[in-house]
This record gives C-alpha cells, structure tokens and sequence, in this order.
C-alpha cells in the first residue's frame, strides 16, 4: 500500500478554481502511468483533515472528537493498493511521475 501525505496547502488546491485543474492534472497523469505500468490495484483520496472525527476509548468508553488525530505539517491525502509482486518497482515508479502531486511512505 503507498499512504499519501499532502500538506493543508495540497487539499486547498483540491477546490480552488486557479489552482485545480492543474492539481488534478498532475494526479491524472500520475494515476495514468500506475496504471499503465500495472503497479497498482486501487487507490482513492481522502477528505481533507478539518471534516475527521477522531475515535478514542477510555475506561471501555468511545469517545468521539472532531478533526483530525495530529496537528502536522503533512496529513494522510490518500492512498493506492498496489501489486504486491511489483513492491519495490511500484515505489521507484511513483516517485517518478508523481513526485510534484505527492509524497509517498
């Protein structure tokens, strides 16, 4: 599995008028390869951090809290299933065309 982080200024861009074409351009070439390469099995993106509700249990209790678990400079931004036998050519692949988009872990 590739986890996505993308800082808070990546899901701006997700709906910002000037900057959204271009954000998403940049995903589908990046998607269009995986594909084409057959790295990866299926992916999605996630909401953006402020719309999580973060679930604890205390005391055999369930707590819920709105936002997200960490205040940090990257959050979770989405993530792709990939082929398992293509493990280590299916990460230096996605480092290549979408490096601008996203950070991969």
């Amino acid at each position: 599995m590739l986890l996505l982080r993308e800082p808070e200024s990546g899901f701006a861009k997700r709906t910002e008028p000037a900057q959204a074409e271009a954000y998403w351009g940049g995903w589908s070439a990046c998607i269009g390869a995986m594909a084409r390469a057959r790295i990866v099995v299926n992916g999605d993106g996630l909401h953006p951090p402020h719309t999580a509700t973060t679930v604890r249990v205390r005391d055999g209790k369930r707590i819920f809290e709105d936002g997200p678990l960490a205040d940090t400079k990257a959050q979770p931004g989405g993530y792709f299933v990939r082929h398992s036998g293509r493990a280590r050519g299916g990460a230096a692949q996605f480092r290549g065309p979408c490096r601008h988009v996203a950070a991969a872990r």
